[in-house]
């Protein structure tokens, strides 16, 4: 244990620090967007199958009220679509984009630092490892006679360290970042599409919400 701990005082080690705190920065970005993910409230299948069968009833005040009563979490584009409802179908669809891109904007908010970090913890590493290696170096050229294979062994381990901790850092990041961009990019497709179909019944009904 005693080694490992040195080595981080060492000009190579000290890079783990900086990993370190990557590491720490990640897990508070993954746990807030999993509590992000749990907190949005989503229609399930049934509801999403309901208010899509009223759209194409020319159901367009049916299909709303539906989905105000569920209070998703892109309800701020719905009212957006109902206030909106007696508009021209460009700038309705417009205006909901609009709102739409607001909400997009509010659940990737840090969302790159992930991305940031998978990126940042292996160059991190590599440079820890090309310090260490150096270091190593050096160790060898100080020696007269014969070199013991330990010095270059323990030289060569010390530099590996870096690298491999950048990656167990780096490796989650963007497996976390992919999935949960993916979660947040199908929930906001959803949300587009039924917006979407609604704006549609809308228009085939005139641009009127009354019966």
């Amino acid at each position: 244990m005693i080694p490992y701990l040195s080595h981080i005082f060492t000009f190579s080690g000290a890079v783990l620090i900086p990993l370190a705190v990557c590491s720490i920065i990640a897990l508070a970005l993954i746990i807030d967007k999993l509590m992000l993910l749990a907190r949005l409230r989503v229609p399930g299948a049934d509801l999403k199958s309901q208010i899509r069968s009223l759209a194409r009833e020319t159901k367009a005040r049916d299909a709303l009220a539906a989905l105000q009563r569920f209070k998703p979490f892109y309800a701020d584009a719905v009212s957006v679509l109902e206030r909106h409802a007696e508009e021209a179908p460009e700038l309705r669809e417009k205006a909901v984009s609009l709102s739409l891109q607001t909400v997009t904007r509010e659940t990737h908010q840090r969302l790159t630092g992930l991305s940031t970090i998978a990126s940042l913890a292996p160059l991190l590493g590599l440079l820890g490892t090309v310090i260490g290696l150096m270091m190593a170096f050096r160790a060898l050229q100080d020696v007269d006679g014969p070199v013991d294979p330990s010095i270059v062994a323990s030289g060569l381990w010390q530099a590996m360290i870096t690298t491999v901790a950048g990656l167990v850092i780096a490796v989650p990041c963007l497996v976390a970042f992919a999935w949960l961009k993916s979660r947040l990019r199908n929930h906001l497709a959803d949300a587009a599409s039924l917006l979407s179909e609604i704006s549609l019944s809308i228009s085939i009904h005139g641009n009127r919400l009354d019966d």
